[in-house]
């Protein structure tokens, strides 16, 4: 996923609508830089949670410039029980700069919090 840059820059995502769980779950990833790509400033991978009355929370979060697999978890405990929007972003980060930001996200899973 690598955010828009050809008419300004902004952020990529994907998102689904979920029915959680009673029981509390994790979000897992794996995250990246595609190899041989700039390094640039970095990417900010966040996923968040949009809630039935449309407020969203950034439940994870980590902004990263290397070529290598890094995890990412994030807690949907608070949201047991509910419909929520889910979203995976790829920002540019905080100076919207989005050279060499080719991001990949990976192996993802959903699994029951202990």
């Amino acid at each position: 996923m690598h955010p828009p840059y050809k008419r300004g820059t902004g952020y990529t995502f994907m998102r689904w609508m979920l029915n959680l769980p009673q029981k509390p779950l994790a979000f897992h990833a794996s995250i990246g830089k595609i190899d041989r790509s700039s390094t640039g400033d970095g990417t900010l991978y966040c996923v968040i949670v949009e809630d039935a009355s449309g407020v969203r929370h950034v439940v994870a979060e980590k902004q990263t410039c290397e070529h290598k697999w890094q995890d990412l978890v994030a807690d949907l405990s608070p949201w047991k029980g509910q419909r929520v929007k889910f979203m995976l972003v790829s920002d540019p980060g905080p100076a919207n700069n989005n050279y060499g930001d080719h991001s990949s996200w990976c192996d993802l899973r959903f699994d029951w919090k202990e």
